[in-house]
């Protein structure tokens, strides 16, 4: 009997270690997997004989965790549908919602694109990157059974967050030094690997610096993470916030901008209306001091390292025509600031050009309202991408155009399931500090098209996996 037992023992810590072996290498492998979504850049930096890395580590990386749930699964012997330990009871609605929403992306990318004559290689081109959103499901048992800490994820977020907002930094301030030094640094690193990969583009403004790339985008984080954290910020989220927001001003880049107000003002009512309710201030005098400070960072950057162009932006944000100053031989008249005129008939330009791409995708909606013509589709003469037809800057307008008010519905029902979720999961203040990151990417892919990628989808994984996460309280 003690023999048996003995090697029952043995056998159980066997299991156990080698369980411990394929936590580790999930841990490492989710680890490169993200630090390359945040830090990659475009994707195409780095290439093994020829194909992405990121591509390589994101098929691994699913291959790894549907793998290791399996065996979780197994290891855990929970029954499948009965009760709260079963492994459906670690699912609920807004994972539900996800999987209808990735069944609707199959049809749309499929069978729409089929029965409306879209070329459908054109239409997986596009709506393969959802495949990220899967990782949710695998991701969402080792969470909730305890075997992945979604604390120490959310610790590797932030820090990956400060060092993207610092490599914007050093770029900007490097570029400012040296025209070509952005370049050198790409070159460098490509040399580095063997020059396999791509350098990703450099985005020349109206004569002046920007630093932007579609990884851009994350650098909402750096505001969601000090939100969330708003009753008692740690210095790690000062830091993430600060570095965030400095290097969003280097990307000059208005639909950031604009987004990341729009967050802090709606996080700013939902404080005010706690302040109300519980009569405690202090974190809405923290708030305000806080954007008073970030406020004096973009005065005095504007005056220094960004020559003025921060303030010339905004100011030309919702322009559509010239001034009178635009005719030198008016005698009334003063004359601009080169700069400005140059980013002002830019800004008309980009304006118009975003008005003029609404009507046309209006214009083909029209002609199948309910469906749609399912990813990848696009106007036939009007491009704005010559790589990737589909792609357009006005995100909502194109998916309208592609999935119809049938398709729009299911992003609607996840995204009012998603935000209901984060409430009721995290808290007013939790749950808002998620919804302000939610709505300031929606508003930024609203002029720029930053949602079908990798990098967008990322992000989407995140505020899923954040909203639908218990607490340790929660867990089975």
């Amino acid at each position: 009997m003690n023999h048996e037992t003995a090697q029952q023992s043995a056998h159980c810590k066997t299991t156990s270690a080698a369980f411990d072996r394929l936590r580790l290498a999930l841990v490492i492998l989710l680890t490169v997997f993200t630090a390359e979504l945040m830090l990659g850049f475009h994707g195409a930096f780095l290439r093994v004989g020829g194909l992405s890395v990121r591509y390589l580590l994101f098929a691994l990386t699913f291959a790894a965790l549907y793998g290791g749930a399996l065996v979780l699964i197994l290891r855990e012997k929970r029954p499948l549908f009965r009760g709260e330990q079963s492994v459906k009871g670690a699912f609920d609605r807004l994972d539900l919602a996800l999987f209808i929403l990735l069944f609707a992306t199959a049809v749309w990318m499929l069978a729409i694109p089929v029965l409306k004559g879209t070329d459908v290689r054109l239409a997986i081109k596009e709506a393969m990157c959802m495949l990220v959103l899967t990782l949710a499901f695998p991701l969402k048992l080792f969470f909730t059974f305890g075997k992945l800490s979604f604390a120490k994820a959310e610790n590797l977020v932030l820090i990956l967050t400060i060092a993207l907002g610092a490599a914007h930094i050093l770029l900007y301030v490097g570029a400012s030094v040296r025209p070509t030094f952005v370049e050198s640094v790409f070159r460098a690193v490509l040399r580095v690997f063997g020059n396999t990969g791509v350098m990703p583009a450099i985005v020349s403004g109206h004569g002046y610096l920007r630093v932007i790339f579609p990884c851009s985008v994350l650098l909402f984080l750096g505001f969601y993470f000090f939100f969330a954290h708003i009753a008692a910020p740690r210095i790690r989220d000062y830091a993430v916030l600060i570095t965030s927001f400095i290097a969003m001003l280097f990307t000059v880049t208005k639909a950031l901008w604009l987004g990341s107000m729009a967050a802090g003002g709606f996080f700013f009512c939902l404080l005010l209306a706690d302040a109300i309710r519980r009569k405690v201030w202090k974190h809405v005098i923290r708030f305000v001091c806080v954007v008073l400070c970030l406020l004096l960072i973009a005065v005095l950057l504007n005056a220094t390292l960004c020559h003025g162009i921060l303030a010339i932006r905004m100011r030309n944000t919702f322009r559509l025509s010239g001034t009178p100053s635009d005719h030198p031989d008016d005698s009334t008249t003063t004359q601009k600031d080169p700069l400005e005129e140059l980013d002002e008939q830019g800004a008309v330009i980009s304006n118009m050009t975003r008005m003029e791409q609404v009507k046309h995708l209006l214009d083909k909606w029209k002609t199948s309202p309910l469906i749609g013509y399912g990813y990848g589709s696009y106007v036939e003469h009007y491009l704005r991408s010559t790589t990737a037809k589909y792609s357009y800057e006005m995100t909502t307008f194109a998916m309208l155009m592609k999935l119809g008010v049938l398709g729009c519905i299911f992003w609607v029902v996840y995204g009012v399931l998603l935000a209901v979720q984060a409430f009721r999961k995290r808290g007013m203040l939790g749950g808002g500090a998620l919804c302000a990151l939610f709505g300031a990417f929606f508003l930024a892919l609203n002029t720029n098209p930053y949602l079908f990628n990798f990098i967008g989808m990322g992000l989407l994984l995140f505020l899923h996996l954040s909203a639908s996460v218990p607490s340790k309280e929660e867990c089975p």
